[in-house]
């Protein structure tokens, strides 16, 4: 009966240590929580923060300790679980098996959305400034781009015999400009040519820093000897396609020095643009207008204004 006593306590404690070390809830806490997300701060400082799962869910529930067993991390550095159960706080998971800290401390949840839903403003999961234009170069098409006749003596004014008068002077092409002082062939009968081009600038660009503006038009093959001169660039008061109709704006200001001589084959030609006359939400009317008896053509559809934002 006394080696009964005496050995009954020592066998229930050796049993009951055999069932501590044989519990899956008592083993390394790194095998209890899935594999580590390499976006949480205690891991890996430098990570993006990307979540590789769906914000602060788990797959199969809490372990004892309070911390989740396969859930995943968010990508703020103030709200990341732990690596190590010891660490992890006794509310960080609520009884629904979604976790208390699945938003950031300003209200977003680590895939870019507020807690009511709505998306988060300002930045990106990875930090990144979502509102306005990034950094980069972007072209810009016209919302205009066409050219007119002016009246000339019986002549009437013409933006549609412009544009046909181009054409047909030019075999093989369509879509085409001209800029001549006067312009004898075809349907010209001597009237000028003044081309038009107008691009719209996103409103997302009103506190872009723009480094440098440039409108590009590409040349078409022409059978004519190279154009001494390839007309000015300048810019003008407001027109649309309706107003070019019946009239031309006037023209404001210079843009820089005439363009010199343009080739009979197709090229790009360039002219810098001043970034101050982009104006964001708002439209940008240029023109082009002769400086020279001989005529020069240019492909309408492919201007274009490039852009460049720091």
């Amino acid at each position: 009966m006394i080696a009964r006593r005496l050995l009954g306590p020592v066998a229930v404690s050796a049993l009951l240590a055999g069932c501590v070390l044989a519990s899956p809830d008592f083993d390394d806490p790194a095998e209890g929580t899935g594999t580590t997300d390499p976006s949480t701060s205690d891991s890996n400082p430098s990570s993006a923060g990307t979540m590789s799962d769906s914000a602060g869910s788990v797959s199969q529930g809490n372990t004892t300790d309070g911390s989740v067993s396969e859930g995943s991390d968010s990508d703020s550095s103030d709200s990341v679980t732990s690596d190590s159960s010891d660490s992890t706080s006794s509310d960080s998971t609520t009884s629904d098996s979604t976790t208390s800290d699945s938003t950031t401390s300003d209200g977003t949840t680590s895939d870019g959305t507020t807690s009511d839903g709505t998306t988060s403003e300002g930045t990106t999961s990875e930090g990144t400034t979502t509102g306005g234009v990034q950094p980069g170069t972007y072209d810009l098409p016209p919302s205009v781009s066409t050219c007119v006749l002016l009246q000339y003596q019986q002549a009437p004014y013409s933006k549609q015999a412009c544009l046909a008068s181009a054409d047909e002077q030019v075999p093989g092409e369509n879509d085409l400009v001209i800029v001549d002082t006067a312009v004898g062939m075809g349907m010209g009968m001597n009237r000028r040519a003044e081309a038009f081009f107008q691009f719209m600038i996103p409103a997302d660009y009103e506190n872009a820093t723009i480094s440098s503006a440039t409108l590009r038009i590409r040349t078409p093959q022409t059978p004519y000897v190279p154009a001494p001169e390839g007309g000015q660039l300048v810019l003008t008061g407001a027109y649309s396609e309706a107003s070019l109709e019946t009239n031309v704006p006037a023209a404001l200001q210079n843009i820089g020095p005439k363009k010199g001589e343009i080739p009979n084959q197709p090229v790009w030609i360039e002219w810098s643009v001043p970034p101050e006359l982009l104006v964001s939400g708002q439209p940008l009317h240029l023109a082009l207008m002769p400086t020279n008896q001989f005529g020069v053509f240019y492909r309408r559809n492919t201007a274009i204004l490039r852009v460049v934002v720091d």
